[in-house]
């Protein structure tokens, strides 16, 4: 599964919150940010471990995989992405 953030869409502060409905023990979710305006873009986890996984930071192109336990979305791994 994967998300993208397209290009120049952000004009404030975001939140991304996984869901659990449908979600698979061992599904891998990709989320994408090519946006690069000055504004973050949080990822949150839906499941009853609920909290911040991450806060992509601004003017950057982002990228982060995360992992479902069965119960919870889990950051498995994040990083700035070329220009």
């Amino acid at each position: 599964r994967l998300r993208v953030l397209p290009a120049a869409t952000l004009t404030l502060a975001r939140m991304l919150t996984l869901g659990v409905t449908g979600a698979a023990s061992g599904d891998i979710l990709t989320v994408t940010r090519l946006d690069v305006t000055a504004n973050t873009y949080a990822v949150v986890n839906g499941g009853p471990g609920a909290g911040t996984l991450l806060t992509m930071p601004v003017s950057s192109r982002y990228f982060a995989d995360f992992y479902f336990s069965g119960s919870n979305w889990t950051l498995m791994r994040a990083g700035a992405m070329a220009a």
